[in-house]
């Protein structure tokens, strides 16, 4: 590691990795089988590639074996982070029992079948929580050196109705079960106002995301760049982020466009029309247990209409219920419990517990890879990874709102809030890979608009009856 801000380094490689995967192809089958269990004592990751790359012919007991090892790495906060992330994607490459388990399949018209792999709920009850900052709080944060943002005071007391969260963001693996289910082409999944609109057609680049963003940079340019290596001196923000800013603030109009076209162009198929993720031909980001990325909040919802007639169909919810995302309510009472937690662990940061900034990951990991990254209803990565997309439009004076039009927000307890018109953004909650501390934490609201897409949002899932709909 050459400075703090350099990636995480893997774990150490060893130089007989490879003559080991090509010693277990050359072996007959009960042999291989003993080497590869030998090496699993040691290195699950390579004892998985002898399986996966050898061309030994292992059976299902040898298969669970290291499944079960690799898995038991992954939720034990005793292993060393870079081994608990090479056993992750590890697992992911052999069929991590976390997804498979979960696998469903229902038949539509003729005999057409669809496979879905359906989320592993949680529970969470109704009830009042603490929703926002309060001052103590506001304080404790700011001797761990995180800020506080005005949009999140001032505190006060929400009442939210039980509904059932995802425990995870939703997957690489789950999230290709849409695509392979024709749920890009399916217009009856697109239902969100603007989304035929922008599925079917590149937006006008003075009507996109792009621009909004770099017109924000722009106009704020002067302030934030004297500022920059104070930030990366306090940890606030990495040197290449303090670069890439350095150099987005000096593009010029045609460049910002030229690279918004590129990206567009990547998600969409020879028809115009959107038909992947953002980066879906990226291995980095394609991992199947880790988190979709690249992902506007239309595809977000397009997926949770889909995943609602799925799980109907199967039985699994009735018409009453419904998939969808959560609000910025129930997004935050999940995270943090009645207990008004800052992180979902506690009140006291530890950069081990949740992949942010300071860990140095610089990308998405695998879900549960973070084990005491687990709200007290045992909801997992809520904090750091990925930001998630909340159905709410995002209002920067929503908890100070006391107006005859509005409801009153303002020193009342107000029972299941959500801002289901106006607005032209939507929340965004959890911080993740790419924030620091002051914004991967339980009660920081940030927004996007409908059609952005990054490579650190994400979007998990929660079932609900359909009021909000």
């Amino acid at each position: 590691v050459k400075s703090e801000w350099d990636p995480l380094p893997p774990p150490p490689q060893t130089d007989w990795a490879e003559a080991v995967v090509l010693a277990a192809g050359r072996l007959d089958a009960e042999q291989a089988e003993k080497l590869a269990l030998t090496i699993l004592q040691d290195n699950p990751p390579l004892a998985a590639r002898c399986i996966l790359e050898s061309g030994m012919k292992a059976g299902d007991a040898i298969i669970e074996k290291v499944t079960a090892r690799l898995l038991a790495d992954v939720e034990n906060h005793g292993v060393r982070l870079p081994a608990r992330l090479a056993a992750g994607k590890m697992l992911a490459k052999l069929g991590d029992p976390r997804l498979s388990k979960q696998r469903g399949e229902v038949q539509l018209a003729g005999d057409e079948k669809v496979t879905f792999l359906a989320p592993d709920w949680v529970n969470v009850p109704a009830g009042s929580f603490q929703m926002g900052t309060n001052a103590l709080q506001a304080r404790l944060l700011q001797l761990q050196r995180a800020d506080v943002t005005s949009d999140e005071q001032p505190a006060h007391i929400v009442q939210v109705s039980a509904f059932k969260m995802a425990r995870f963001p939703v997957t690489v693996a789950e999230y290709r079960c849409f695509m392979e289910a024709d749920g890009y082409e399916n217009d009856a999944y697109w239902k969100e106002e603007n989304s035929l609109r922008w599925r079917n057609a590149t937006l006008p680049f003075e009507e996109s995301y792009a621009a909004a963003q770099f017109r924000l940079y722009k106009e704020n340019a002067e302030q934030f760049l004297p500022q920059l290596d104070a930030l990366v001196r306090q940890g606030r923000i990495s040197q290449p982020q303090a670069e890439a800013f350095r150099i987005l603030v000096k593009s010029s109009d045609d460049e910002i466009r030229e690279q918004w076209e590129e990206n567009e162009k990547s998600k969409r198929g020879s028809s115009g029309t959107v038909a992947r993720p953002w980066l879906w031909d990226n291995q980095q980001y394609t991992v199947d247990n880790q988190p979709v990325i690249g992902v506007s909040w239309y595809e977000a919802c397009a997926y949770a209409a889909w995943l609602t007639e799925m799980l109907r169909k199967e039985g699994a919810i009735s018409e009453r219920e419904e998939i969808r995302l959560p609000t910025e309510a129930e997004w935050e009472k999940a995270a943090r419990g009645t207990s008004g937690r800052l992180w979902t662990w506690g009140n006291l940061w530890n950069a081990s517990y949740a992949n942010s900034l300071e860990g140095r990951v610089t990308q998405p990991s695998s879900i549960g890879a973070y084990p005491r990254n687990k709200s007290p209803y045992g909801v997992e990565d809520m904090i750091g990874n990925v930001w998630e997309w909340c159905l709410d439009w995002y209002n920067e004076s929503e908890f100070k709102r006391s107006s005859p039009v509005d409801k009153d927000r303002l020193g009342k307890e107000v029972k299941d809030p959500c801002r289901v018109e106006g607005g032209t953004a939507r929340v965004v909650r959890g911080g993740s890979w790419n924030n620091n501390r002051s914004i991967a934490r339980c009660s920081f609201r940030s927004r996007s608009v409908p059609d952005c897409f990054d490579y650190n949002i994400g979007f998990r899932l929660v079932c609900s009856p359909s009021s909000l709909s």
